[in-house]
């Protein structure tokens, strides 16, 4: 008699992994459904006991499960949702393997992701330190202003470099990495500029780069470094004789290109000889007789006026 024994599978093999631990590295603007990692596990039982199922394990993280998926049947791993270097600069995905044996058997694997930065960041500039206004007369080298700036990118994606343009009396410099100096590199003058709007801008060294620009107004104020000045050297007055005592007989004029008190403008009569005919409003420069001339005994006369401010 012949005795066919046929020799029934049980579930006695876990499912295995060629590694048990899996690294791939993926551009942080991968696109959503961007195909990650297909693992393939392998059970040496038959039939249900050797078919396997795919899942992300208990073990991940809560941002892990957000960001990523895996098909149960094909094992293949993909994004969901899209990565932020930086965020995350890596992450680690646990896979559970399952067979369909009765019980079931699971095994587990890792995935690490390495996140590649790519320039998604452009520098960030602030303002720490800003003169309310600079004299006009300061030392080459004052300092105006100071700024930082940053970029969350890593690498050359986040180095960055600030300039200003060349024709500005002022010229950055950096002392400390990504922290920048605004100082004063030629004389100024507000009489000829009293304000600068200055474009500071700064760039990344990324490809292609990202830039940020910060306007800074830098106020000039006055110092009093300008004398005022007569619109003449010399003036003549005609007047009539027998003129009316306080009549007004000249106005003078003269300017100061400095402001506020240091352009206003103060008159005196020099010769103390003519006092007696004329006096001089001192805050505007008109002159007014302080006697009723007569041509006969007085044909001309001269006047020296002082103007200071």
């Amino acid at each position: 008699v012949q005795v066919t024994v046929r020799v029934k599978d049980a579930n006695d093999n876990a499912p295995v992994f060629s590694q048990a631990v899996y690294s791939v590295s993926m551009v942080e603007s991968a696109p959503v459904g961007r195909l990650i990692m297909k693992l393939n596990a392998t059970d040496l039982d038959d039939g249900p006991n050797g078919e396997i199922t795919y899942s992300l394990s208990s073990r991940n993280s809560a941002d892990v499960r957000h960001l990523v998926g895996v098909n149960s049947q094909t094992g293949e791993i993909k994004l969901k949702n899209h990565m932020d270097f930086e965020e995350s600069k890596t992450f680690v995905i646990n896979i559970q393997a399952t067979d369909k044996g009765t019980p079931s058997i699971s095994q587990h694997c890792d995935v690490l992701v390495d996140v590649v930065d790519v320039n998604d960041n452009a520098p960030e500039v602030s303002l720490t330190y800003m003169s309310s206004a600079v004299a006009e007369n300061v030392p080459i080298g004052t300092i105006v202003a100071l700024l930082s700036a940053e970029d969350k990118d890593s690498g050359q994606n986040g180095q960055v470099e600030c300039q200003i343009p060349n024709k500005l009396p002022f010229k950055l410099e950096s002392p400390v990495r990504n922290n920048w100096k605004l100082l004063v590199q030629h004389g100024l003058d507000r009489e000829t500029t009293s304000r600068y709007d200055i474009a500071v801008t700064c760039a990344d060294a990324g490809e292609p780069p990202l830039t940020s620009t910060k306007n800074i107004r830098a106020d000039i104020s006055d110092v009093n470094d300008n004398a005022p000045r007569f619109t003449k050297a010399a003036y003549t007055a005609n007047v009539m004789e027998n003129n009316v005592i306080g009549d007004s007989i000249f106005s003078l004029t003269a300017y100061d290109p400095d402001t506020r008190q240091n352009a206003r403008l103060n008159f005196t009569i020099l010769n103390s000889v003519v006092a007696s005919y004329v006096s001089i409003n001192s805050q505007n420069g008109v002159i007014f007789a302080q006697k009723s001339f007569d041509y006969e005994q007085l044909k001309n006369f001269q006047i020296h006026v002082l103007v200071r401010d």
